[in-house]
């Protein structure tokens, strides 16, 4: 759903789909489930219906968990798995905002999928609801942000900001102090003095 752009399952005859419905019979593959264990999990909580024999994802961020456990499963290089989810035109390799959580719902799986995206988009990482489980990797992630802020590279948002809370580590007074004095650019001293302020 979330890779192909498809918002509903259409469990009746095609010729009532609209252009984003995946009609059940493109789901059964030849290796893959039958038709009635598809039915049986669209039968489950994890959908809800999306109109006459119409059903999605109850919640987006089953659609965006399982979109990263597949990718995970599909054994695909991190660069490839990454370029799935990255915007066609950005030379820095930005994630797509729209697939954000489901690339970080990767990075929190794998972590060298984690490792590259926190040089390239820090920021999806941070605007996201998956946690980041390792603290060696938050560490890492906080001296992205603050080396990017220092450089002037990073635009301070809301919900990266928000999305802050989720980097406490053992080390981060000591990796905040630096950015701390007056000579250090603006965007680096604010980020650097947000803990503080909560």
């Amino acid at each position: 759903a979330v890779l192909g752009n498809r918002n509903a399952i259409l469990r009746g005859s095609p010729g009532g789909a609209i252009g984003t419905d995946l009609p059940i019979d493109e789901c059964v593959a030849e290796a893959g489930p039958r038709r009635a264990e598809i039915e049986e999990t669209l039968d489950t909580g994890l959908f809800a219906p999306r109109g006459p024999n119409r059903v999605g994802f109850a919640h987006r961020v089953y659609a965006e968990f399982l979109a990263a456990r597949w990718l995970l499963r599909a054994e695909m290089s991190p660069e490839r798995a990454l370029g799935l989810l990255t915007h066609q035109d950005s030379v820095q390799g930005k994630i797509v905002p729209q697939l954000g959580e489901t690339a970080a719902w990767l990075a929190a799986m794998n972590p060298a999928v984690l490792d590259i995206l926190a040089q390239r988009d820090p920021e999806a990482l941070i605007a996201s609801d998956a946690l980041i489980p390792d603290e060696g990797a938050r560490s890492n992630l906080v001296g992205r942000i603050l080396a990017l802020a220092a450089e002037g590279s990073l635009r301070i948002r809301w919900p990266m900001v928000a999305g802050l809370d989720k980097l406490g580590h053992e080390g981060l007074a000591g990796q905040l102090r630096p950015y701390l004095p007056s000579e250090v650019r603006v965007e680096a001293r604010r980020l650097a003095a947000l803990p503080a302020l909560k």
